[in-house]
């Protein structure tokens, strides 16, 4: 009899475990905006991140810019507040089933450029359950400019022999 019991608790144990893991999703993943000009106040890159749970839950999300423009600048709003550029990290609460937003903001500040940046939006008490998407903004014409500026190849022209520096 005590046998019954204990499988009965461990499959129970088990379901609700399961129930807990990756509800957390943002959507999408990845958002690409490239039509920022030096003259625009902002361009801004929405997500949304949904709680697929049955619980509430707080969360916290975090910035990480992985490459912008020197001059420009960054926020990050989520739905409770827009915050300055200098926090790169915060904590919300999102009830149950429920939606909210998680958009970066980029301040060109009168400077042609782009950035790439990532968001990680994760459950406050497990550490497992969110997403991160990634936030490009110009990035086109970056990757072409720093291709340009960082290869040499020479000598140009050549005949039958060229050198190529600056490619890892």
């Amino acid at each position: 009899m005590f046998k019954n019991y204990t499988v009965a608790f461990l499959a129970f144990f088990l379901i609700v475990q399961t129930g807990n893991g990756q509800d957390t999703v943002l959507d999408p993943d990845v958002v690409v905006l490239d039509n920022v000009a030096s003259s625009d106040f902002e361009g801004v890159g929405y997500s949304f991140v949904f709680n697929n749970s049955d619980f509430d839950k707080n969360f916290i999300w975090e910035r990480n810019v992985i490459d912008i423009t020197e001059g420009w600048t960054s926020a990050v709003c989520d739905l409770n507040l827009c915050h300055l550029d200098f926090v790169n990290s915060a904590q919300f609460f999102l009830a149950a089933g429920d939606t909210g937003n998680i958009d970066v903001h980029v301040y060109p500040n009168g400077f042609e450029g782009a950035a790439v940046i990532e968001v990680s939006v994760v459950n406050a008490s497990n550490a497992n359950d969110g997403d991160t998407p990634t936030f490009y903004f110009n990035t086109a014409l970056n990757t072409q400019e720093r291709i340009s500026n960082a290869l040499k190849i020479y000598p140009n022209p050549s005949v039958d022999q060229f050198f190529v520096e600056g490619v890892e």
